[in-house]
């Protein structure tokens, strides 16, 4: 089912490399011709801040006054954006797109049916305030429909240009089909809570491909 994997990496960031080498073991075992590209992140170091400065929406609590944040935010969502352009350029199909934090829950395996009527697929998520975060782990089925989930991304740009998890939840979960596989948090952090469902979850205990970038 997976024929290409996109793996978002800050070259400088070489500690997560052994862990894109511990998930790239996970999926060769479905299929030994998949391609994998590990995709340069683009460094918050290199953001023009002024450029986004009066973006007001993009910034959410509690950390919208803090410009290192605001910038990691920024570079990761060009990032995923790009990657997004890549995938509809190339017209690459089944495609899995991760961040380099990702693992491989506790008695899961990666073996995992898509829905016909699927337009993205998660692998992992969380529930909050009854809707969907988490762009960590996601399947794009048809690159048709990745070019349309591209297209509503950028549209109004830059007026809708939010943090990147945010822009799905505002603007593709009400406009595509979503399926895959979600957890509640139940009230709990992200670190404190029970991970049951998601087949991938982040490594919150080495921080995430946004926090690595801040530093």
């Amino acid at each position: 089912m997976i024929q290409t994997v996109y793996i978002i990496h800050l070259e400088r960031e070489t500690a997560r490399e052994s862990n894109i080498l511990e998930i790239k073991k996970h999926i060769i075992k479905l299929n030994n011709n998949i391609n994998f590209i590990i995709y340069p992140a683009i460094d918050k170091n290199t953001i023009n801040f002024e450029k986004y400065r009066d973006l007001k929406v993009f910034h959410r609590l509690p950390t919208h006054k803090n410009e290192s944040i605001i910038k990691g935010e920024i570079a990761l969502c060009l990032t995923y954006l790009a990657i997004l352009q890549e995938i509809v350029d190339k017209q690459l199909n089944n495609v899995l797109v991760l961040e380099d934090d990702v693992l491989l829950n506790k008695n899961k395996t990666l073996d995992f049916n898509v829905p016909d009527n699927s337009d993205i697929f998660y692998l992992g998520g969380h529930v909050w305030n009854k809707a969907i975060w988490g762009t960590y782990s996601i399947f794009y089925p048809k690159w048709e429909t990745t070019k349309n989930i591209l297209k509503e991304l950028e549209k109004d740009w830059p007026k809708r240009f939010r943090a990147i998890d945010s822009m799905f939840k505002r603007y593709i979960h009400p406009v595509f089909n979503i399926n895959g596989f979600f957890d509640s948090r139940n009230g709990k952090s992200l670190e404190n809570m029970e991970w049951e469902n998601s087949i991938l979850i982040p490594d919150l205990s080495k921080g995430s491909i946004l926090r690595n970038i801040l530093k």
